[in-house]
């Protein structure tokens, strides 16, 4: 069993370590990739009219809580080549959708901007999900009366970044850091965990084999190869199937499971030629860290037995407190970088915390030990003296149980701070209903007349500022919105005296804007402001989704480059977008969770059989389940219990430095009791499967090599 389990796991943890270093050469050339196609479709930017070939402007939009990229655009020269992504420039009131725009909000978008003339092909992309129009205002001469710059001499301005153009669709994402953080986090440390785990699995066995080669002369090099030997088939095996899966992806767009996002198979083709290094890669690794405890073996000056010194401990102690310096000073920057630095001082923690866990029970062990012979307690001596001289067992163990919970407590602490504020503005936004839409514009002023003209069963007003309070616009049936007006003002008269009962819908429309009635001024005079800045209209709109759908068409056929929004839901975009971020946890976190159920599985498994072996000669003078269920529980049970308690006020700890940051969510006490009542349950259960082997190993056990 002890040679099946090490080499299942072999072959695991290789397929598993090809595919993380896969991953991280995948993230790293889709983002490579991305920026190309972003630099391609950058406009150049110019001041001279005679070097313009076309005109461009862009302005933002939204739909379905997602932030859309709407490029105005209009040659100057026929001749001239449009955008990447465009066979042709779109003709005036014609429009060119990414796909996934064409498909997002179950396809309103497809006649919000005019006609659609086409799709925008995927060089003209910075990803394929990503949300892009380009469109040509119906308005003639619009870029004429806009006081922005929009001359454009070409596309293609190399070295662009995001934050430069195409803001839109992109200003609320995190920067690439936070990915590289999430992946060493979330899945290289459990990769790493895992191959340690496997490493050691049948440990005892293959020591004693490789002891008796040495007493029997072999040299150091033939030992090694019969390391190198036993392990090499299955890890190769696993890093070529590794291997094929990732070769697929270069064939086929794979989409992720949480966030949706379609990694580009053509973004990938050029890691082809990566494959074979990394097959070779993998595999050295993995029997490189096999074979290394055998590499260097202890210098024998006699035939007795010797105490040796272990030396790790102080490494580990190293390395727990670099971990908790590195913790404590990104909780005294509490910034971006302080994040960062936090996380990898928290991947320290967490990571050495199995090892002090196994310390931790070998002091308990010979604990335990003690208080037995005292007692007379056979069971508990056996217990405690097979923990205190196996305590890298435990580590073993209890590493994927004590991984697992520190990585839950954290991610539970980043998925509060950014789904909190979402969760309170999609309260506050599905409170209102659309029923308020405000519009802003360049351009004529004037062309406002024509919008209300055409939203005519809809009340509107134009709003703009005269002193220290906000001015609304309007005709008298438009105003009578707000309730039964006493008067209808020509002069500027203020709501509350208009209007001596204002209704619940008009007030949570005036606070959809940001306004209370106290502070807004109603009146029927025309303000004649010519300057577009000055002035913007908001419509009333009593039809929820359908009459904002219908009030967003209008004004992009009517208006030059509208702006419009409900600004309750456009406050919500960037909540959405951090809760969004919480898909990429669990994308990243997929490979790490399978890293850590192989490490539970292969260590339980060693442990099983461990255990059940090392018990078999006490079957001489027992054999009955109670005796073996006490030795498992001393020696598994309470250790585990232990070890689970420590580790929770670890993690707690690590959770309320992240709180204190600043990022503000909670931590979940419960979560992480639960987390190490897991591990203690889990420790009972390990118990019972060890007791109950050792039990049936008892009733066949026979010597052998006497």
């Amino acid at each position: 069993m002890s040679a099946l389990v090490h080499r299942f796991g072999l072959f695991a943890a290789s397929f598993l370590i090809l595919w993380v270093a896969w991953s991280l050469l995948a993230v790293d050339a889709g983002l490579g990739a991305r920026q190309e196609r972003q630099d391609a479709r950058s406009p150049v930017m110019t001041q001279q009219s005679q070097e313009a070939v076309a005109r461009w402007f862009e302005r933002p939009d939204y739909a379905g809580g997602q932030a859309i990229s709407v490029v105005f655009l209009e040659p100057l020269r026929p001749d001239a080549s449009p955008p990447p992504g465009l066979d042709r420039w779109p003709e005036p009131g014609e429009a060119f959708l990414s796909p996934r725009a064409a498909e997002h909000a179950g396809g309103t978008l497809v006649s919000r901007y005019g006609t659609m003339a086409g799709t925008i092909g995927r060089t003209g992309l910075a990803e394929p999900g990503e949300l892009l129009v380009y469109t040509r205002s119906p308005v003639e001469g619009i870029f004429g009366e806009t006081r922005h710059s929009t001359l454009v001499s070409g596309f293609g301005r190399p070295d662009s970044q995001f934050i430069d153009y195409f803001t839109v669709s992109h200003q609320f994402e995190r920067s690439s850091g936070d990915l590289w953080v999430l992946l060493m986090l979330f899945t290289v440390m459990p990769a790493a965990a895992s191959l340690m785990v496997v490493v050691r699995g049948g440990a005892e066995l293959r020591d004693r084999r490789i002891s008796m080669l040495e007493a029997l002369g072999a040299s150091r090099a033939s030992r090694l190869l019969v390391v190198i030997g036993e392990a090499a088939v299955p890890v190769l095996a696993g890093s070529l199937l590794a291997a094929a899966a990732a070769w697929a992806t270069t064939l086929w767009d794979t989409s992720l499971p949480f966030t949706g996002h379609c990694v580009s198979a053509a973004d990938l083709m050029p890691l082809r030629m990566w494959t074979p290094p990394l097959i070779l890669a993998a595999s050295a690794l993995v029997l490189g860290i096999s074979a290394l405890r055998y590499a260097r073996p202890r210098k024998r000056t006699t035939t007795r037995p010797q105490q040796t010194k272990d030396t790790t401990g102080r490494t580990v102690w190293i390395l727990s407190v670099s971990g908790s310096v590195l913790c404590l000073y990104g909780t005294w920057r509490a910034d971006g970088p302080g994040r960062v630095v936090f996380f990898f001082g928290a991947m320290l923690v967490i990571g050495v915390l199995p090892s002090l866990g196994g310390r931790l029970s070998g002091s308990l062990g010979s604990a335990i030990a003690s208080l037995s012979l005292r007692r007379g307690d056979a069971a508990g001596l056996i217990a405690g003296r097979w923990l205190a001289a196996r305590p890298a067992v435990l580590a073993v163990l209890s590493a994927a149980m004590v991984v697992g919970l520190g990585l839950t407590t954290l991610g539970q602490v980043v998925t509060s701070q950014l789904e909190g504020p979402e969760i309170v503005a999609k309260r506050l936004a599905g409170a209102t209903d659309r029923n308020a839409v405000l519009i802003r514009a360049s351009g004529n002023p004037a062309r406002f007349d024509m919008l209300r003209r055409q939203l005519a069963d809809h009340p509107s007003a134009l709003v703009y500022r005269e002193g220290d309070r906000t001015m609304l616009s309007a005709d008298c049936r438009s105003l009578a919105f707000f309730g039964a007006l006493t008067t209808c003002p020509e002069a500027a008269t203020e709501l509350t005296e208009a209007v001596k009962d204002v209704g619940v819908t008009p007030r949570t429309a005036l606070a959809v804007l940001g306004l209370s009635p106290d502070r807004v001024s109603i009146t029927t005079r025309h303000p004649g402001i010519t300057d577009p800045e000055g002035v913007s209209l908001v419509v009333f709109n009593t039809s929820g989704g359908a009459g904002a759908d219908r009030i967003w068409g209008a004004a992009y056929r009517t208006l030059g480059f509208p702006m419009l929004e409900v600004p309750v839901e456009s406050g919500m975009l960037g909540a959405q977008a951090r809760a969004d971020y919480v898909k990429w946890v669990l994308d990243t976190a997929l490979i790490g969770l399978l890293a850590l159920a192989l490490a539970g599985i292969v260590g339980a498994a060693s442990v099983f059989d461990d255990q059940a072996r090392g018990l078999g000669p006490v079957a001489s003078f027992r054999s009955d389940r109670k005796f073996y269920m006490r030795v498992a529980f001393w020696n598994l049970s309470v250790p585990l219990a232990a070890v689970g308690a420590g580790a929770g006020v670890a993690t707690y700890l690590l959770g309320q430095m992240l709180l204190s940051i600043g990022d503000g969510g909670e931590l979940s006490g419960s979560l992480v009791a639960a987390g190490s009542l897991s591990i203690a349950i889990g420790g009972v259960i390990v118990a019972v499967v060890c007791a109950e082997i050792a039990v049936r190993r008892s009733r066949t056990w026979l010597p052998t090599g006497d």
